[in-house]
C-alpha cells in the first residue's frame, strides 16, 4: 500500500528509505514472508534541490527515494531480511 503523509497509521514503523532498484527487492521478500508493508515516496532531494545541481542536470534518480514502513511486530523479521539483501546492494 503507498500511504500518504495523512493516513499514517502508528501500527507501522518505518525500517529505512532506499532507491527504487533496492526497495523493488526488498518488498518482494517481505511479500515472499507474508510480512505487510507500507511505502511513502519520499522525493525531498528533488523539492529541496539547489540551483546549480538542477542547472547541470539534476541527481539522476538519486533524490528520489521510498521509505517502507511494516507493522510493528514484524519489524525485527523485517530488518532481518534487510540485513540479509543489504549484502548484496551495490552502493
Amino acid at each position: 500500500m503507498i500511504r500518504d503523509e495523512k493516513s499514517q497509521s502508528e501500527d507501522y514503523v518505518s525500517i529505512g528509505t532506499y532507491s527504487v532498484r533496492e526497495c523493488r527487492r526488498l518488498l518482494e521478500e517481505l511479500e515472499q514472508f507474508g510480512i505487510p508493508f507500507e511505502t511513502l515516496v519520499d522525493d525531498s532531494g528533488i523539492r529541496e534541490m539547489d540551483v546549480v545541481t538542477a542547472s547541470t542536470g539534476g541527481t539522476f534518480g538519486a533524490g528520489t527515494g521510498l521509505e517502507v514502513f511494516v507493522q510493528k511486530v514484524d519489524r525485527e523479521s523485517a530488518l532481518e531480511i534487510r540485513d540479509k539483501l543489504a549484502t548484496k546492494w551495490i552502493v
